[in-house]
């Protein structure tokens, strides 16, 4: 089993995700210093997003041709000499077309990041793994400050990645849509502070950036340690508290403290959310595409938010309500894997 090698193949899906978050995120930073329209800029931010949601339907048929690893390695470095190009050509209609190749390559990345996080059993590689998103980000930001428009030459380096070894590991089954609705909506809700987040930067103005320093930073320590909490039920109950209250006085103050604790909190429960899937018996092979088909949330909740003309006081009832709908999701598909488990053990004796 993959879980033996934990300790010589763990990091993988931790550089995977990191690597994937970077290759994404860090475009933002590109397209403020190549000073593009908003209309285009808009556009080439949210086109990713759009990508991720075919992973569910080409992740099972790649991975059993080549192996989950290699999947994974194959579509970093693609996204690494895609990153590149863009940097370099300035057609919109082709930088369209590559970011949405690009949205493709970061569901195949995570989703196989995942998979091989969830395959250890160890909690620690699980939320380091998620916590890729918050180093991507770092990483974005200490590149664009070192290299400005030309900060994904760097990520070149990933192409060293093609002398690993890799192992001919999959548990995919090919003609399978890799996708569970309960893995689906666990994401699709569990994610909304996240994509709340987005619009933090635009609420505070000249805050921002040390907001976002903070909030990131921190969050790295509650992916870490978040897992580790030996009663999940409580932790996510604790989590859940927390969001909604730094949101609730957050969002109508303005508080930088508050607004930090919310991302830290709000990014640190991702880290719960692969293993609540596999406490409600999803299969790993199935997390990380459903993940990535729930990432359109991340274009529609922030778009209605921005609509309703108060982005404070909707940030905080979207957040209350989804953050509730999650609570009540997560113990309901656990109490009915419990009863399952039980009726199937009965049948067994």
């Amino acid at each position: 089993m993959y879980k033996h090698n934990a300790v010589v193949r763990g990091f993988l899906p931790i550089l995977s995700y990191s690597l994937s978050s970077f290759f994404l995120l860090g475009y933002i930073f590109y397209m403020e210093a190549a000073k593009f329209p908003t209309w285009i800029s808009v556009i080439l931010i949210g086109v990713p997003f759009i990508g991720r949601m075919v992973t569910p339907f080409v992740y099972s048929r790649l991975t059993f041709a080549i192996g989950v690893e290699r999947s994974m390695i194959l579509s970093l470095i693609n996204m690494s000499l895609i990153s590149v190009i863009d940097t370099f050509i300035l057609n919109y209609s082709f930088l369209v077309a590559t970011r949405f190749i690009l949205g493709v390559l970061f569901g195949i990345s995570t989703s196989a990041s995942i998979e091989l996080a969830s395959l250890t059993e160890d909690k620690k590689i699980v939320g380091l793994t998620m916590a890729g998103w918050a180093f991507g980000w770092i990483i974005s930001v200490i590149l664009f400050e070192s290299f400005g428009s030309y900060m994904f030459i760097p990520g070149l380096v990933t192409l060293s990645l093609l002398l690993l070894r890799t192992e001919r590991y999959s548990v995919s089954k090919v003609g399978k849509i890799s996708f569970s609705w309960k893995a689906f909506s666990v994401f699709f809700l569990g994610f909304v502070p996240a994509y709340v987040m987005q619009l933090v930067p635009s609420m505070l103005g000249s805050g921002a950036f040390l907001e976002t320093i903070v909030g990131y930073s921190l969050s790295i320590f509650a992916y870490l340690f978040l897992p580790m909490v030996k009663r999940l039920t409580l932790a996510i109950t604790v989590v859940a508290l927390i969001i909604v209250s730094t949101a609730v006085l957050g969002f109508s103050t303005l508080n930088l403290a508050l607004l930090s604790i919310f991302t830290m909190f709000g990014l640190g429960l991702n880290s719960l959310l692969p293993i609540i899937s596999r406490m409600i018996n999803v299969e790993p092979w199935k997390i990380g595409p459903s993940m990535n088909l729930a990432s359109f949330g991340g274009l529609l909740f922030p778009e209605i938010i921005s609509i309703t003309g108060d982005e404070k006081l909707s940030s905080t009832v979207v957040v209350l309500v989804t953050t509730i709908a999650f609570l009540l999701l997560v113990f309901k598909l656990q109490r009915t894997s419990i009863k399952t488990a039980n009726r199937t053990l009965v049948s067994v004796r």
